[in-house]
């Protein structure tokens, strides 16, 4: 049979509390810590960005850099 957690405790077990840090503090930490390092995909750059050699995610004009089923590939820059 389940054991059942009273969650509304004025003291809760040392088993919930190691189990509230683990999914209420250092999963979204880690998901934090992995997404603030992945690029902005809702940026469209501006010519001012372009540089010689950037590899960038071509999006049709009419398409959305926030749904990127709608890339049409990458290129780079070679320069002049």
């Amino acid at each position: 049979m389940e054991k059942k957690n009273d969650w509304n405790a004025n003291k809760l077990s040392d088993s919930q509390i190691n189990y509230a840090i683990i999914i209420d503090v250092c999963a979204p930490l880690e998901c934090y810590q992995k997404l603030r390092h992945m690029p902005d995909l809702t940026i469209r750059l501006t010519m001012e960005d372009v540089v010689t050699g950037k590899t960038v995610d071509l999006v049709p004009r009419n398409g959305s850099v926030a749904c990127m089923d709608h890339k049409s590939g990458n290129g780079v820059h070679p320069g002049h």
